[in-house]
């Protein structure tokens, strides 16, 4: 009924995050293919500078594809820059908040908690 997902497979933080950014609202047989082909596709390193479209089409089957594509994009060039990112998806809509890694941003913090559901 729901396909071969190892959900017993070690994976690394960077795998963890970027797994879990494509697999938001979309099943996890569908999510793990999908994530199997992007990793299996790109490098790290290549999916940083890479066009969200091309991103989006290996990843396509997911839900909101595209904008998935950018966040993954989005995430890598952050950790690659030192910058910390912070997304959530939640209401029906996805939200991100960058600051330098170490600065204390409270009015963008106090705007996320402010965020109803």
């Amino acid at each position: 009924m729901f396909g071969d997902v190892d959900f017993n497979r070690s994976r690394g933080p960077l795998e963890v995050l970027i797994k879990s950014i494509i697999s938001s609202k979309t099943k996890d047989e569908v999510s793990a293919r999908a994530f199997d082909d992007l990793v299996r596709t790109w490098s790290w390193a290549d999916m940083a500078t890479a066009a969200v479209s091309d991103i989006a089409a290996v990843i396509r089957a997911v839900t909101y594809a595209e904008d998935k594509a950018g966040f993954v994009i989005a995430t890598l060039q952050a950790i690659g820059a030192g910058i910390r990112i912070s997304i959530s998806i939640s209401c029906g809509s996805i939200h991100r908040d960058r600051s330098r890694r170490g600065r204390k941003d409270s009015k963008a913090r106090d705007r996320r908690s402010r965020r109803p559901c």
